[in-house]
């Protein structure tokens, strides 16, 4: 991630894992000299898997996050501003280039492989979720998928496509782009995780699950199986990276193996093991039966 100070307060900083502290203080690895930064400001935690957390070190403190209080701790994600007194620092992504969607021509929608929903953790939508079709369109006008009370928006702002090859960012002819994680820009390849903000109205782009039958036809689908997994940061601590290879056990990533089912080559075989399995089952009913008999025998000697 990329710590930006829009205010030139301090250059921008590359910051990967581990803990950043910030504070006023000159051992801190962020060290900004201001009468509205305390000795000991926050520390940001960055781990790979659990994500960014934000700690409050000292009160009083003024810290917000994407307008919010914070008190002692939150999380954060990559486009969140925060307001550490009067000095803004905002969470970027490493690069302010983003790839760049196919044409709208090469688009299948019929192979998204899984549905996603957005998450509204600033603005109006604060606390709710949701839905997106194949295509969901945006902006301030009634007829959009997802009405943004925004005046700086364009009456249709922007388009998100769900698709079997990628879920992508369109630009609807705006005027000021959209934000994500925290880099503006029009048109771009989206993951799941990513922030997407329309002015104050903050989304996280997650997933809303996926049905068999959706699974079932991403798996027949051409398109989709060309596309690689879509990783997100829990996603890494489960699913291998396919750059690794085969090579990982499935235990090294938290999974359990499962034996597969048993597989036959015909019908006949398939019906000669469910036989085999009745009378199985039978032979030890019947054995049961004898052993009940057998004691209530003994039991009926001894009482006469």
């Amino acid at each position: 991630m990329r710590l930006h100070f829009p205010n030139a307060e301090h250059p921008d900083l590359f910051w990967a894992e581990g803990r950043l502290s910030l504070g006023s203080r000159e051992n801190h690895r962020v060290s900004i000299q201001h009468d509205a930064i305390q000795p000991d400001h926050v520390t940001i935690d960055v781990d790979p898997v659990r994500g960014i957390e934000l700690s409050v070190l000292e009160r009083p403190s003024e810290v917000y996050v994407n307008g919010r209080y914070v008190q002692e701790k939150a999380i954060l994600h990559l486009g969140d501003r925060l307001q550490l007194g009067i000095v803004q620092v905002m969470l970027k992504a490493d690069s302010d280039v983003r790839e760049q969607p196919p044409a709208a021509s090469e688009i299948d929608l019929r192979g998204a492989p899984i549905r996603i929903n957005l998450r509204a953790i600033a603005g109006p939508y604060f606390g709710k979720t949701l839905s997106l079709k194949s295509r969901s369109v945006l902006g301030r006008g009634t007829d959009c998928d997802i009405v943004l009370n925004e005046p700086q928006l364009s009456r249709q702002h922007a388009m998100i496509e769900n698709t079997g090859r990628g879920i992508f960012l369109r630009d609807l002819g705006s005027s000021n782009g959209t934000l994500v994680n925290g880099v503006l820009t029009k048109n771009a390849v989206l993951k799941l995780g990513d922030q997407i903000a329309f002015e104050q109205n903050r989304f996280l782009l997650e997933s809303g699950g996926a049905s068999p039958i959706d699974l079932m036809m991403a798996i027949k689908s051409p398109v989709a199986a060309q596309a690689g997994p879509v990783h997100t940061q829990v996603q890494r601590k489960l699913v291998p990276d396919p750059k690794a290879g085969l090579s990982a056990s499935p235990s090294s990533y938290g999974v359990q193996s499962v034996p597969p089912p048993p597989q036959f080559a015909t019908p006949t075989e398939a019906i000669g093991s469910a036989w085999v399995n009745q009378l199985a089952n039978a032979l030890m009913l019947i054995a049961a039966l004898f052993a009940l008999a057998g004691i209530g025998f003994l039991l009926y000697s001894e009482l006469t």
